[in-house]
């Protein structure tokens, strides 16, 4: 998790949570907060940590590569991108299409991992159950695009009764749609292609992040 790798930078620099603090604007109680999974370190701190110690802002968020660079690398607002992290669950009109998504965190993310994506239409949802084990498990992060415009086979997150979830697609050559959850124990469902409008595909998942223990 990102906070024990916070806290492995700050055991490695051999700096107590007040210095630390202290060299990065915050105060004990924020040094604590993070390190205890309660708050996210900023873009801002990242930016001080990756200046001062050229601390590998990728191996801080996912777990990737080494803690630190071996030569400083310039950091801007660019090449770190807050992601929205939506909730599984979405309000609904009175006609039943879901209204904008909510918005109840933001997931930092190199944007590297993520070109050629329009990114206002870039989310993330936490997966929530096993159904679609073994590919995707419980807790991994989904980034998606919301509204894709091509149709094609994938894993994509459906919005049903105001709830999201992910499911395979397969656009079959014989006219049908298969909607597949890669777990056996989940049953799949088989529409004609022009029922299509009424899986509420919500978004088509580009990326995924396994949860980092």
């Amino acid at each position: 998790m990102i906070a024990q790798r916070f806290r492995q930078i700050r055991k490695y620099l051999s700096l107590n949570q007040d210095t630390f603090g202290h060299k990065l604007g915050l105060s004990q109680d924020s040094i604590s907060a993070i390190e205890t999974g309660k708050n996210r370190p900023t873009i801002p701190v990242m930016q001080i940590m990756n200046k001062e110690w050229n601390v590998n802002l990728e191996w801080l968020m996912l777990g990737k590569g080494a803690p630190f660079h071996h030569h400083p690398v310039p950091l801007n607002e660019e090449s770190i991108l807050m992601i929205p992290l939506i909730s599984n669950e979405t309000p609904l009109t009175q006609e039943g299409e879901s209204q904008n998504p909510d918005i109840h965190d933001y997931f930092p993310i190199s944007s590297s991992l993520v070109k050629d994506v329009d990114k206002e239409k870039l989310f993330v949802i936490r997966e929530t159950s096993d159904s679609m084990e073994p590919t995707v498990f419980r807790g991994d992060f989904l980034f998606f695009q919301s509204n894709p415009e091509m149709m094609s086979d994938g894993i994509y997150i459906l919005n049903r009764s105001g709830y999201l979830f992910s499911r395979r697609i397969y656009f079959r050559l014989d006219g049908k749609i298969l909607i597949n959850p890669d777990n056996t124990r989940y049953p799949s469902e088989e529409i004609p292609a022009a029922d299509i409008n009424k899986l509420n595909i919500f978004g088509k998942v580009i990326l995924r992040i396994q949860q980092i223990t």
